[in-house]
């Protein structure tokens, strides 16, 4: 399970709004599936896979102003507690 979290550090006086837009844009990305506004500059996903992770993450870099971090667990076995 891949999990990546994104905080915006822009100059963009209207912070919500452009996270919201960005979530959106970022959500068409394919594989990553829906990215979550989390408070007013912050982005949480959960890709299907590696790929999809490092398109999320490149697209991101572009950007040029956010931060990031990738969360990675192994996949929980069927019957572990």
């Amino acid at each position: 399970m891949f999990a990546v979290h994104a905080r915006y550090r822009g100059r963009s006086t209207r912070r919500a709004d452009h996270v919201r837009a960005s979530a959106g844009a970022l959500s068409r990305l394919e594989g990553v599936g829906e990215v979550a506004v989390a408070g007013i500059e912050e982005l949480v996903a959960t890709p299907r896979d590696a790929v999809s992770v490092t398109t999320l993450t490149l697209a991101l870099l572009a950007a040029g102003d956010w931060a990031i971090g990738i969360g990675v667990s192994p996949d929980r076995e069927e019957g572990a507690a």
